[in-house]
């Protein structure tokens, strides 16, 4: 009786030392990972899954589900945003470049330049006194002052589009519109907050 209820006693036991046994031999060489808890290990942890994603990670709306504490850049870790923008909204690289005596006239998403053969063509030049008098002004351009005190520069006969720039003597105008066409014609609405204010203009032209 006492020889039975020996072996009923020592027998699980022995099964737990096998199995304890068993554990502390994985455990030398490999230990769980602990939940909640700080891992240290020497080598790399690897993750396999044949079948599948190996690893999903699921954090609140206002935490990140990964934190780490190198700026290391690691390899083929590829993201779809980068401050909340596709890769599409951003810009690359400028590629390629324009011959002589052109410009860059767009640059592309993908960063391809698209260029222009426009050049600058010839200069003319109006100088307006005070009350709207043109006192030098080449053929084709035409100053009036308005009744609000602002002036209308028109011109005409230009080589292709024209752009003014003008400055004011003492006080700088402030261009109100302008229109500008194809053909060498348009007008621009300058305004020195009514002041009487003489004035020079250089009108440039993009043949």
């Amino acid at each position: 009786m006492r020889t039975r209820l020996l072996t009923r006693i020592l027998a699980p036991a022995a099964v737990a030392l096998l199995l304890l046994g068993g554990g502390v031999a994985t455990a030398a060489t490999a230990t769980a990972v602990l939940v909640g808890r700080t891992n240290t290990a020497t080598h790399a942890t690897v993750l396999a899954n044949p079948h599948g994603t190996p690893l999903s990670l699921a954090a609140g709306a206002s935490a990140p589900p990964l934190t780490v504490n190198s700026a290391t850049q690691v390899a083929h870790l590829n993201a779809d945003y980068l401050d909340g923008l596709h890769a599409g909204a951003l810009q690359r690289r400028v590629t390629g470049s324009c011959v002589a005596r052109s410009a860059v006239l767009a640059v592309s998403a993908a960063g391809a330049v698209t260029c222009s053969a426009q050049t600058y063509s010839v200069v003319w030049q109006v100088l307006v006194s005070a009350d709207g008098s043109q006192q030098v002004a080449h053929a084709g351009v035409s100053v009036a002052r308005t009744s609000s005190g602002d002036y209308t520069l028109m011109w005409n006969g230009f080589p292709g589009r024209a752009v003014p720039y003008c400055t004011g003597i003492g006080r700088s105008p402030v261009l109100v519109s302008m229109s500008s066409d194809d053909d060498g014609s348009g007008s621009a609405r300058l305004s020195f907050a009514a002041a009487d204010t003489a004035f020079s203009c250089a009108l440039v032209a993009f043949g």
